[in-house]
């Protein structure tokens, strides 16, 4: 798992310490210092938090793809699958294997559009 070199490398992007992001995100320090090491996944409020702060998409966070895009409508296109998550109480783990789902998909349409 890849994650928590991902979320690090976001907070260190804005120059932040974990305990700042911490308290932007209203979590404690331990917290982000797991999430970083690869110890506790992040919920998917927190995930969404991060979305919305660094502007990225949440499959970015989640390592599904290596491209950090930086348009906010690309973050907000995931929200209304996350609300839906958070109310059937998904979990990080189910939401990744979703998002997988889904680009394996695109990319299965991609690749009969070429042939």
């Amino acid at each position: 798992m890849i994650i928590g070199k991902v979320i690090h490398e976001l907070r260190k992007s804005k120059g932040l310490t974990q305990y700042q992001l911490a308290q932007k995100f209203h979590i404690s320090q331990s917290d982000i210092a797991r999430y970083e090491r690869d110890k506790k996944l992040p919920s998917i409020d927190i995930l969404m938090k991060y979305s919305d702060f660094f502007h990225v998409p949440i499959d970015y966070i989640l390592s599904v793809t290596d491209i950090a895009a930086t348009s906010t409508d690309i973050a907000k296109s995931y929200h209304h699958v996350i609300y839906q998550a958070i109310d059937a109480k998904i979990t990080p783990e189910e939401l990744l294997d979703f998002v997988m789902i889904i680009k394996k998909k695109k990319l299965d349409e991609i690749q009969k559009k070429d042939y």
